[in-house]
């Protein structure tokens, strides 16, 4: 069903009307709708049967959420904090997050985030057996690749020789869902996998499920992703939160049109500083989420 231009949308559960951009299905591309849907004990099976299908090589039985603190190598290092964290029932520990902003480097700061948790496991005078670590990143962008890669929707790194198959270990793994590569409409949807990402890039205009999408995991899914589940103070921060985040890819997509245009890395700069100045007076992300996005230093966003 197309999403109308003004919706009636439940507060609590109560219906009311909004501000004409909402749907009365949550967005899974904005961080807290993402994190309300699959981020909860409440819908841990709706959690469970995702990294099923991104992880089709774990017997994923259970898994336990794990508070989402931040991880720092020191005092000065950057902090992290993921949309979902959680800890499968063989002590693998899996980090889950959507990102809708194309970053610099994107996949060195996945590196960077993703060896917290493997060194924050090691104490002083301990050996150095560690659970394994998976860092999951859906995005909504293509991501960079080599000449040797097969075009794929979901990408998994290891850690290898460089010219065989020998594995230096497991302990840490990246997956990467690159949604935008997902072209497929939802009648052609065959697997569960790909009806999986066709939701979570479309859910906020899937009030009614298409006819193919039979499984009861996705009638599950549909009635956790309904905003009828938000309270009040649930659905303001959630229209808060996609305001936000709209607004920032349409600052970023300006920024990087502007930049072509200018020919110039100190118009890129400039444009990054404003953007995290307008980020910074809005208050809905943190400082570490800012320098994330913006590429700046917290040093430098914090004289803005």
């Amino acid at each position: 069903m197309e999403q109308k231009e003004t919706s009636v949308l439940a507060q609590g559960r109560e219906g009311t009307k909004t501000d004409g951009f909402m749907s009365p299905m949550i967005d899974l591309k904005i961080d807290y709708g993402f994190k309300k849907v699959f981020g909860t004990d409440e819908n841990k099976r709706l959690t469970i049967g995702m990294l099923r299908a991104i992880l089709p090589d774990k017997d994923i039985v259970d898994l336990t959420f794990i508070q989402n603190q931040a991880d720092v190598f020191g005092s000065d290092a950057k902090k992290s904090v993921y949309d979902i964290r959680c800890t499968l029932s063989d002590g693998s520990r899996v980090i889950v997050e959507i990102q809708q902003t194309k970053q610099h480097h994107f996949k060195e700061r996945v590196l960077y985030y993703g060896s917290m948790p493997i060194s924050n496991q090691v104490k002083v005078g301990a050996d150095y057996r560690m659970e394994q670590v998976i860092v999951v990143s859906f995005v909504t962008f293509d991501m960079p690749h080599g000449e040797k890669w097969d075009e794929k929707v979901r990408t998994h790194y290891r850690l290898r020789e460089v010219h065989g198959d020998d594995e230096m270990t497991d302990r840490l793994e990246f997956v990467f869902v690159e949604l935008g590569r997902m072209n497929k409409s939802a009648e052609e949807c065959e697997t569960f996998e790909e009806k999986l990402y066709h939701c979570i890039l479309h859910m906020e205009k899937m009030e009614v499920m298409p006819k193919n999408f039979d499984e009861d995991y996705f009638k599950a899914l549909n009635r956790a992703a309904r905003t009828a589940n938000f309270t009040g103070d649930e659905l303001e921060e959630y229209r808060k939160a996609m305001r936000t985040e709209r607004d920032l890819i349409n600052q970023l997509a300006y920024a990087q049109e502007k930049g072509y245009e200018n020919g110039k890395a100190e118009g890129l700069a400039e444009a990054s500083m404003a953007i995290a100045s307008s980020l910074k007076q809005q208050g809905a992300l943190s400082m570490e989420q800012i320098a994330q996005t913006t590429g700046l230093s917290l040093e430098v966003i914090e004289t803005l």
